[in-house]
C-alpha cells in the first residue's frame, strides 16, 4: 500500500522541475510579452527588465527549494509538500499559458508572488534554526 510521502515527494520534484523549465520557457519567449506589454511608442527596456527580474528571482527561489528537498528536512512533512505541489502545479499551468497566451509582463508577478515566493517562504523557514 502506498504511503503519501510515496506520491508526494515524486510529484514535488517533479512539479519543482517542471515550474523552472515553464520560467526557463518564459524567459526565452519574454519578446513576445515584452512588445504586448509596452506602448506603442514607449521604450520596451523597463518591460524587459521588469520580466527578467521576476524570471531571476523564481530562479533564486527554485535553489532554495532544490536546496531543502535535497537537504531533506522538509521531505517527510505532507503538509509542506501538499503546499509545494499545489503551488508548482498552478505555477507550471500557469507560466505555460503565460507563454502560450502571450499575457503581460506585469501577470508574471503575481506568478511568482503565489507560485514560487509561497513555496520558497515556507522552505525558508523550515531551513531556519528558529524552527
Amino acid at each position: 500500500m502506498l504511503q503519501t510521502h510515496d506520491t508526494l515527494i515524486p510529484a514535488r520534484f517533479l512539479l519543482l522541475t517542471s515550474h523552472f523549465i515553464a520560467s526557463v520557457m518564459v524567459y526565452q519567449t519574454r519578446d513576445a510579452n515584452v512588445r504586448l506589454s509596452a506602448p506603442l511608442n514607449a521604450d520596451p527596456t523597463p518591460f524587459d527588465n521588469s520580466i527578467k527580474t521576476a524570471v531571476a528571482l523564481s530562479w533564486m527561489a527554485f535553489m532554495v527549494e532544490y536546496f531543502g528537498l535535497f537537504y531533506g528536512k522538509t521531505l517527510f512533512r505532507p503538509m509542506h509538500n501538499l503546499i509545494y505541489v499545489l503551488c508548482h502545479a498552478a505555477g507550471t499551468v500557469a507560466a505555460c499559458l503565460h507563454v502560450m497566451a502571450t499575457w503581460n509582463v506585469a501577470a508574471y508577478w503575481y506568478i511568482f508572488i503565489f507560485c514560487s515566493l509561497i513555496p520558497c517562504f515556507v522552505e525558508g523557514a523550515s531551513l531556519s534554526p528558529l524552527v
